[in-house]
């Protein structure tokens, strides 16, 4: 797995939806830098990376020497499993059928 590897994930996307890319780095402990598009707000908070606009290339490098620099806190982002999350998933589902 190379994101246990790695210190920072920098994703400067134009759009996206939930990046399971980003899960992976904060379950990794890996900081983000991230363009402010899609579910990538809603993951990531001052504690755990830094967002910027996208296209604002001059930004996302101040933000890559900011993330470099700066004192980050060791710590994995606690959620599920793939597989506890995977039941949710079906159990949603599920529920949806039987209302339908």
């Amino acid at each position: 797995f190379f994101l246990q590897a790695t210190d920072i994930l920098c994703l400067p996307s134009l759009r996206e939806g939930c990046p399971n890319v980003v899960l992976e780095a904060l379950s990794s402990s890996a900081v983000v830098v991230a363009s402010r598009v899609g579910a990538v707000p809603d993951l990531v908070d001052e504690s755990r990376g830094i967002l910027v606009q996208p296209q604002q290339s001059q930004a996302l490098a101040e933000a890559l020497n900011q993330a470099l620099t700066r004192s980050w806190p060791h710590q994995t982002w606690q959620w599920q499993s793939w597989d506890d999350n995977a039941l949710k998933v079906l159990e949603a589902y599920g529920a949806a059928l039987e209302r339908s």
